[in-house]
């Protein structure tokens, strides 16, 4: 469940209810569109940030993992895909398939940023254009992503550090 309350503790209330059995793996908070976006095994799904209109925007994703959210796309991992969406819903778009994708992903610009653990990869939106931006000489990589639509910065736990590079454009 996702909870919403003042920053002083008040007003606390519960603003979904769960749409599959499962537990939740990730959210996202879109305050322009004035939705929360969450990802459950096997649904994508997004409430009203007053706790009205919730929908399902994708059914049967499997094991969603890490989940982003810019300009009006929305991006996510599982074990072997990305894929995108629009907030509006649809039906999401494969945009690249590893057998080794750990779930970090981005979204800027209209780009979408992830990583398999040996590389930090983009690609826009639609899956065009994809882009290898850093290999990782030994295993570890990014535990997690940020991206501005000209550059990339993660956590690397193996060097216990805050990286960054710059996109070519």
């Amino acid at each position: 469940m996702i909870w919403r309350a003042g920053f002083d503790g008040s007003d606390g209330r519960v603003l979904n209810a769960p749409v599959t059995r499962f537990i939740s793996e990730g959210v996202a908070l879109a305050v322009a569109d004035g939705y929360v976006y969450w990802l459950q095994r096997n649904a994508l799904a997004r409430v009203a940030t007053d706790g009205s209109s919730q929908s399902v925007l994708a059914a049967d994703v499997v094991f969603g993992t890490g989940m982003a959210l810019d300009g009006g796309i929305i991006a996510w991992s599982d074990a072997h895909s990305v894929y995108t969406l629009p907030v509006t819903g649809g039906t999401p778009r494969e945009i690249a398939f590893k057998p080794s994708l750990t779930g970090p992903v981005a979204v800027s610009g209209g780009w979408v940023y992830w990583t398999d653990q040996i590389e930090i990869e983009r690609a826009h939106a639609d899956g065009t254009e994809t882009q290898m931006l850093v290999n990782f000489p030994t295993y570890g990589g990014p535990n997690s992503i940020f991206a501005t639509p000209s550059s990339v910065v993660w956590t690397d736990s193996t060097f216990q550090a805050v990286l960054g590079a710059v996109a070519s454009q």
